[in-house]
């Protein structure tokens, strides 16, 4: 056998290129060098309004005359005070238009300044993850607490008179009580999505009926963008922002 051997190995007499023992040693005992994955992400996931924090409001959405409809929400109360989450919500307390409060003994709606379909507090436990859902036409309010029927209201002319803008959470005015829990999956929708019993999603989609819908999976800055692709991003206040959490249902 004739081999012809040079810096990089040897070639035998077939022509193969025979590594030297070393450079082959190296080879078999080298590991990859794998970079480090990058940092995640900041995560959202809901927004946390304390006690004192105010309302995020998306002033783009005109909610006058919007019927039928569906606001509904995911929350966790701290404690049951507050206005819990909104649309178009002045407050249910102010009446301009609806809205879904929490107060020391009732979780109710109020529409125009009437107040319907309110609930007793032991629908909403503290610390847990609720779904709550509110849908009306022009003779018919109802509201949904994880997914089933609470309380509903029969009549005439449950329409928006009102437009106040799109609100979340927190005070609307000084004399409004504040809230303390978590929010996140925030749906306003132009139809009644809900006429029986149902099983929540923790996570909704948009769909041709959705006017805005709200992931909070930003968990950073002072806007929440609208997920619907409608474009009414959700703003944070000037002062006494909430907070962003990774909590969700």
């Amino acid at each position: 056998m004739v081999k012809v051997t040079g810096p990089m190995g040897s070639h035998d007499a077939s022509g193969t290129l025979r590594a030297p023992p070393i450079f082959s040693s190296s080879l078999r005992n080298r590991h990859a060098r794998i970079p480090p994955a990058a940092p995640p992400a900041a995560a959202g996931g809901s927004l946390l309004f304390a006690a004192g924090t105010n309302n995020c409001n998306a002033p783009s959405i005109n909610n006058s005359n919007q019927y039928p409809g569906t606001i509904e929400a995911w929350f966790k109360p701290a404690s049951m005070n507050g206005l819990l989450a909104g649309t178009f919500f002045g407050t249910a307390i102010a009446g301009a238009s609806i809205g879904i409060d929490v107060s020391n003994i009732n979780a109710f709606v109020a529409f125009n300044n009437k107040f319907y379909a309110r609930g007793q507090a032991n629908y909403l436990p503290l610390a847990t993850w609720a779904h709550i859902a509110l849908t009306w036409q022009i003779n018919l309010m109802q509201m949904w607490i994880n997914g089933t029927l609470g309380n509903q209201s029969t009549g005439a002319g449950f329409t928006l008179t009102h437009h106040s803008g799109f609100h979340v959470g927190g005070r609307l005015r000084p004399i409004d009580p504040d809230l303390d829990a978590h929010i996140t999956q925030v749906r306003f929708s132009d139809i009644r999505r809900y006429t029986s019993n149902f099983t929540p999603a923790t996570d909704f989609t948009a769909d041709a009926n959705t006017l805005a819908l709200y992931k909070m999976l930003e968990g950073t800055g002072t806007t929440v963008a609208d997920d619907s692709g409608n474009g009414h991003t959700l703003n944070f206040p000037v002062s006494n922002l909430p907070t962003w959490s990774t909590e969700i249902p």
